[in-house]
């Protein structure tokens, strides 16, 4: 008699990390844009690939609930340069419940990217991106 076991292993792993299209054109008037908010499902790194815009953007991962008010505290250290024609992984900690330095912190359900173009000019905002990756 043969005995068969099956078992299966659960891996975490990123359920949102379609990518979707961020595309403006920027007036040059010095604002900055952000994405519409995404749910944010693990606590992967979130994903940007600069594939068409015609200059380099800063991106820094914000969270949400799920709404229009976005917070910047203890998500990101800051601002990553994304270079056209480059793709990144950016660290955040949107979901987490503790910031980088072991601060408690709120977990916050969705992300978005807040974007600050890399000139003050007149320039067109293209890349793809997602909430979790792979």
């Amino acid at each position: 008699m043969i005995g068969l076991g099956i078992t299966s292993t659960n891996y975490a792993s990123a359920n949102n990390h379609t990518d979707t299209r961020f595309a403006r054109y920027s007036t040059g008037d010095g604002g900055d844009s952000v994405t519409s908010p995404r749910s944010k499902t693990d606590l992967t790194s979130m994903y940007a690939y600069n594939d068409q815009s015609t200059l380099y953007v800063y991106l820094r991962p914000v969270g949400s609930y799920g709404g229009s008010t976005f917070y910047t505290n203890q998500v990101a250290s800051g601002y990553t340069y994304l270079g056209v024609g480059s793709a990144k992984y950016i660290s955040n900690y949107v979901r987490e419940t503790v910031d980088a330095n072991g601060k408690s912190k709120p977990s916050y359900s969705h992300a978005a990217f807040l974007i600050s173009p890399g000139s003050h000019s007149k320039t067109w905002i293209s890349f793809l991106w997602s909430p979790d990756s792979v």
